[in-house]
């Protein structure tokens, strides 16, 4: 990628990725001693976003790998004007807190990635029954958004989003009194497996 794509992505991403303003809570809820980061491992559709001009995005999906106990790498591919736009690629290594297994430190490892360095990411309600999980995201600078991501081929009920939106709610992480917009992911974006992925590594947890 040129330096003029590179500063053409930077522009476009301050222009169209606002999120609300809020601070990060000061302790972030706990979920139930069944959940660990293994539940997160393998693609995801990133089907819901408090954020309407996500709505503006097609194709955007995740591919998580469990990295060692305590950290997991992320790639989320997005697609801008579907089929025609620009691809943006964000790449991260989420590494827990410490005594926390649903509270991670983002590092961005990419250009795009590092638009999010330094960000806290809560996993705030998950189901195996219903394959989704939803996670909650700030930054120092008093921003926040929050998403539901599903399984490739799972649909949600209007009843099942509305829980999760109370989940937010009854957690006092949405302020701002976001809801959640609908985003697309039609039958010409990239097929996905909900197959685990796993590499080995060593990450630990250092804020910077």
């Amino acid at each position: 990628m040129s330096s003029s794509q590179l500063a053409y992505g930077g522009l476009l991403l301050h222009l169209i990725l606002p999120s609300i303003s809020a601070s990060c809570p000061a302790v972030f809820p706990s979920l139930d001693e069944s959940f660990t980061q293994d539940f997160l491992a393998g693609e995801w559709v990133d089907a819901y976003s408090s954020r309407s001009l996500d709505t503006h995005f097609q194709c955007t999906h995740q591919n998580v790998s469990i990295f060692n106990s305590t950290a997991h790498k992320v790639t989320t591919s997005s697609k801008l004007v579907f089929p025609v736009g620009p691809s943006f690629v964000f790449e991260f290594l989420n590494v827990a807190y410490p005594k926390a297994t649903n509270v991670f430190h983002q590092n961005g490892e990419n250009t795009f990635g590092k638009f999010f360095h330094n960000s806290t990411l809560l996993i705030a309600d998950y189901s195996r029954k219903l394959q989704y999980y939803a996670w909650y995201i700030c930054n120092e600078s008093d921003e926040y958004e929050f998403h539901i991501n599903v399984r490739p081929g799972v649909a949600l009920s209007d009843d099942a989003v509305n829980s999760v939106l109370k989940v937010f709610h009854g957690l006092n992480l949405n302020p701002g009194n976001a809801t959640f917009n609908f985003e697309a992911y039609s039958k010409y974006c990239p097929k996905l497996s909900p197959a685990a992925n796993r590499i080995r590594g060593t990450a630990s947890y250092e804020k910077k």
